[in-house]
């Protein structure tokens, strides 16, 4: 089994923040913006997160760049979301066009977003079918060193996924618990 040790966890921070020290800020329109498809890895942010972003921008303005990737947005949904509410431009950063986008995704947002376990566990779910060229077992290994859950609960998602997509996703999402998934994909 595949560990991921501090060297390797080094190495993804500086693949994923190579460059961006040297990064220009520009404005897009927030309405016509395209978002990369990586960044559904990461679920939506709740109501309450939007409601708290919004008043943070609307008294500071937005401090935080949204990320582009190859000219799609990669990281700043929620942010794309308020500005656009406000009638404001999106402040965004391109990333290097050789960024891994479902690491940074992951990377990225897994300490910023306030996700429970299981929708962290969903989130390993998603992310270990984008590892590539590794039996299952280390795919989920890696994904949940990665987000910080125990692997057990990424092969539980696995099984709700595969069951019913619908009840994956409200797990992702956070409007249903695990447990609950595993108890009606079950009966």
């Amino acid at each position: 089994m595949t560990q991921i040790n501090t060297q390797t966890r080094n190495n993804i921070r500086q693949n994923i923040t190579q460059g961006e020290s040297n990064m220009k800020t520009y404005n897009v329109d927030p309405n016509t913006i395209e978002i990369h498809p990586k960044a559904a890895i990461i679920s939506e942010a709740t109501y309450n997160e939007l409601v708290q972003l919004e008043d943070s921008i609307q008294r500071h303005g937005q401090f935080v760049p949204a990320k582009m990737l190859n000219g799609r947005l990669i990281d700043g949904r929620a942010r794309a979301r308020v500005c656009a509410e406000l009638g404001i431009p999106l402040i965004v950063e391109d990333l290097p066009s050789d960024t891994n986008p479902k690491t940074y995704v992951s990377i990225s947002n897994m300490v910023r977003r306030q996700m429970s376990l299981p929708q962290k566990a969903a989130t390993a779910a998603l992310m270990a079918d984008y590892i590539k060229h590794r039996p299952i077992e280390e795919r989920v290994k890696i994904a949940g060193e990665i987000c910080n859950v125990p692997e057990k609960w990424i092969y539980e998602c696995l099984e709700v996924r595969d069951a019913s997509e619908d009840i994956f996703y409200a797990v992702h999402r956070g409007d249903m618990n695990l447990n609950r998934a595993l108890n009606e994909v079950r009966h």
